[in-house]
């Protein structure tokens, strides 16, 4: 192999490792922040539990997430794209050489350190993608769970049934706040069913390249 051809290969594979990377922390910083917010917005109702200024500041929380989604979707979805895109080149490795009859050898370069390096850097990209989509999951969960704290907190010389309060709840549960990318709310178990396919098809293609080696 050209030793250029080869330094050119490392030099744009760092640099897209870069770019994964930082596109990542860029979402991770965004979700502590609204993260940051929903529980700021706890707080104010602990310290002012009212209702009125609750919807105001709701709306505002809502608004303020949806707009960070809307800017942060193609991020997202670059992200999970180009962990996709590094499992297909793998998996078609495996089965066209599969296919042909190929001895380990006839894949591209060594197949078996090929595969082990590409095995390696898919999965590691599959946790990062994984760890940013479960950070946005997280603020789902927790406007979800804030509706539920509203609901149930009881605080003195205020009473225990308030109509106000209970149309806060109400509010908060319409409003379908969270996080969204291209118009479906993401969740942890939509995720977990997504890692999952693509974890079977990880152990799927690992299986077969051992099968090849051996």
């Amino acid at each position: 192999d050209d030793p250029e051809v080869l330094a050119w290969e490392r030099a744009c594979r760092i640099l897209l490792s870069a770019q994964f990377a930082i596109l990542m922390f860029c979402q991770l910083y965004v979700n502590r922040f609204l993260d940051l917010m929903v529980d700021t917005f706890s707080q104010l109702f602990i310290n002012k539990p009212d209702a009125e200024m609750g919807v105001l500041e709701w709306g505002l929380v809502q608004a303020t997430m949806r707009r960070a989604a809307k800017r942060l979707e193609g991020t997202y979805v670059a992200l999970f794209t180009g962990t996709l895109v590094g499992v297909v080149p793998l998996a078609v490795d495996i089965m066209v050489g599969l296919g042909n009859g190929s001895t380990p050898e006839d894949c591209s370069g060594p197949s078996w350190n090929w595969i082990v390096r590409q095995s390696v850097t898919v999965i590691a990209r599959m946790t990062l993608c994984l760890h940013a989509l479960l950070g946005a999951a997280s603020i789902t969960e927790k406007c979800s769970r804030t509706k539920c704290f509203v609901n149930s907190l009881v605080v003195e010389n205020y009473p225990i049934l308030d109509p106000d309060r209970a149309y806060l709840v109400r509010y908060m549960d319409d409003s379908g706040a969270g996080f969204y990318i291209n118009g479906m709310k993401v969740t942890a178990f939509g995720i977990a069913k997504v890692f999952y396919a693509l974890g079977a098809c990880m152990f799927g293609i690992l299986v077969q390249a051992l099968r090849q080696h051996l």
